[in-house]
């Protein structure tokens, strides 16, 4: 709910200000999760290891970009970035 609230009040933000529709909004994680935490640190699914390795699991992340006009909605990338 924090998070929810807080992406709110930077969008709205930006609106305020007009800068909404010039503005590339990045909401990405820290590198995988904590494996030696146990079953509630998180989980890379498929993905081999979690923080503080070089595996996929330990580098991968998920990340959602906002940049109207200039990043069609609903577009879906697997390449690296």
């Amino acid at each position: 709910m924090e998070i929810d609230w807080s992406v709110g009040q930077v969008l709205a933000t930006l609106k305020k200000f007009n800068l909404d529709e010039s503005t590339l909004v990045i909401f990405t994680s820290d590198n995988g999760p904590w494996l030696s935490y146990g079953n509630h640190a998180g989980s890379a699914g498929p993905l081999r290891e979690g923080k503080g390795t070089a595996w996929e699991g330990g580098t991968r992340e998920p990340c959602i970009m906002r940049w109207p006009g200039q990043l069609p909605a609903g577009t879906v990338s697997n390449d690296p970035s």
